[in-house]
């Protein structure tokens, strides 16, 4: 056997596994779900889930009965990097001990990949930037000019009456934003929202929503014969005006962001969709004021959030508190101070940090 129970059980330990139970007929180590917080329904595993199985001749591998994650032990140390944004060094070096894992033999297949854990990640690292911040082409963005700039097209005017009057977006945050007009092959009108990069003020990814029906997408720029695809997953809507040393509040949608700066908040990003482990690695930002939308979805998107990002103050804001669902449904600066009076700061410590 090439990893005893022991040496397993220590492994799941450095890991911070909880519940462990060691089963010597079955030759195995059982224990709460490590990847609980991220794959399980609940966010929790109250149950001995989790295994590790250890047969002769075999690389010891793992399997949860409830989310069904299953792999080679450095899977599961990679996943728990992903997700943790944190490297385990500990763990890292006591897995690599092991014959196993050791990149400079050769290994039969049923052996699982013998990787160096700090080398792979860093790669990834690697390739993960080099696969995102495309610059989009200057031609590409003449489709879809400014909101700010004259047009003599009806869609002008109309997006920029139903964001002023249906949605109370100012003009000033319209132009500050960015915002581009939309208009599709079909004549239908709408919104398309840049992602810029904060450092050199390049749009780097494209939203569209249309103002009549609520559709939201990533704009595909493959139909405009561009190679490569700009999707700047580790960015947020807003970078650009970002600023880390002041409280910054976190949403889901553009028009939320686009809402909370048009009454007088002026530090917000907008994931556009669930927050990607892009967007919160190494996330800069020492106040955190998480105002996802009020139902389970944005609750969980909070939940990853305060678990992932080490800012010592995190905030949760609950919309319903307004009898609103999200920032963009706000009336007045009076609802949202109603909202944030009711928060509910959570002040983290080095061993809450992950």
């Amino acid at each position: 056997m090439l990893m005893t129970i022991n040496q397993a059980g220590q492994f799941l330990t450095m890991l911070g596994a909880q519940n462990l139970a060691a089963d010597q007929k079955k030759g195995g180590v059982r224990c709460s779900c490590p990847l609980a917080p991220w794959l399980h329904k609940q966010g929790a595993d109250r149950h001995l889930s989790f295994e590790i199985k250890l047969e002769e001749g075999k690389a010891p591998y793992y399997y949860c009965s409830l989310c069904g994650a299953t792999g080679y032990l450095p899977k599961l140390l990679h996943n728990l990097t992903w997700l943790r944004n944190s490297w385990d060094k500990k763990a890292s070096g006591y897995l690599s001990q092991f014959e196993l894992f050791n990149i400079e033999k050769a290994e039969p297949k049923n052996l699982g990949r013998r990787i160096k854990i700090a080398d792979c990640y860093a790669k990834m690292k690697e390739d993960r930037v080099a696969r995102v911040n495309i610059l989009v082409p200057a031609e590409v963005l003449e489709h879809f000019p400014l909101l700010t700039s004259e047009s003599d097209l009806f869609a002008h005017e109309e997006v920029i009456r139903w964001l002023t009057k249906d949605k109370k977006i100012s003009l000033q945050s319209i132009a500050t934003f960015q915002l581009r007009l939309y208009v599709s092959p079909i004549g239908e009108a709408g919104v398309v929202f840049p992602i810029i990069d904060k450092n050199n003020g390049n749009v780097l990814d494209l939203w569209v929503r249309l103002s009549e029906a609520k559709r939201f997408w990533r704009l595909e720029l493959k139909r405009f014969n561009t190679p490569g695809e700009s999707k700047a997953r580790n960015l947020w809507f807003g970078n650009h005006i970002f600023d880390p040393t002041k409280g910054v509040f976190l949403v889901e949608d553009a028009m939320d962001a686009l809402r909370l700066h048009s009454i007088g908040l002026h530090n917000v990003l907008a994931s556009m969709g669930p927050p990607s482990n892009e967007q919160l690695e190494g996330f800069p930002a020492a106040v955190v004021y998480l105002a996802f939308d009020a139902d389970d979805a944005g609750r969980r998107h909070s939940k990853k959030v305060y678990q992932t990002i080490n800012a010592p103050s995190v905030t949760y804001l609950d919309w319903s508190k307004a009898g609103i669902k999200d920032a963009g449904g706000l009336q007045n600066r009076e609802q949202f101070a109603t909202v944030f009076r009711q928060g509910i700061r959570f002040v983290k410590t080095t061993q809450d940090s992950v």
